[in-house]
């Protein structure tokens, strides 16, 4: 069965005989950003912070990626990962992405850090972090 979205929403059709639906799993890249959170998360954790909140980056959760508490601070960590070269729906799994990973990642690093700032001024008490993977264009 082929997933298929037409101008009013997804609907379902059966396959033809050229049409493969293709598996994309963006969880296996190290700097796909849950991996990232989940990195950041065990760092945390080993540093003795507790973990009060986590989105759940697979759905697309909003909100603040990562929450950490320790007695008298509050920690709130906004993470970016890094963009795939390839699209994450699987029916265009195949086609190059028309904007580069580097050019993506630097809008990424600007919405990151204006986050940053709207954090900071509504939680001015909390402490404000920002995570990115270990590429050079961050």
């Amino acid at each position: 069965m082929t997933l298929r979205r037409p101008s009013n929403g997804w609907e379902t059709m059966p396959p033809t005989s050229n049409q493969e639906l293709i598996s994309v799993d963006v969880t296996s890249a190290w700097y796909w950003e849950g991996n990232v959170v989940d990195a950041v998360e065990r760092h945390l954790l080993w540093d003795g912070w507790k973990i009060v909140g986590k989105a759940d980056t697979l759905s697309k959760a909003r909100g603040v990626d990562l929450k950490a508490s320790r007695p008298g601070r509050s920690l709130l960590i906004e993470v970016k990962g890094y963009p795939a070269s390839t699209y994450r729906d699987p029916l265009r799994a195949t086609e190059p992405k028309r904007t580069p990973p580097a050019s993506q990642a630097q809008q990424w690093y600007s919405h990151a850090i204006l986050k940053g700032m709207r954090l900071q001024h509504a939680y001015p008490e909390a402490e404000i972090a920002l995570a990115f993977p270990d590429f050079p264009r961050y």
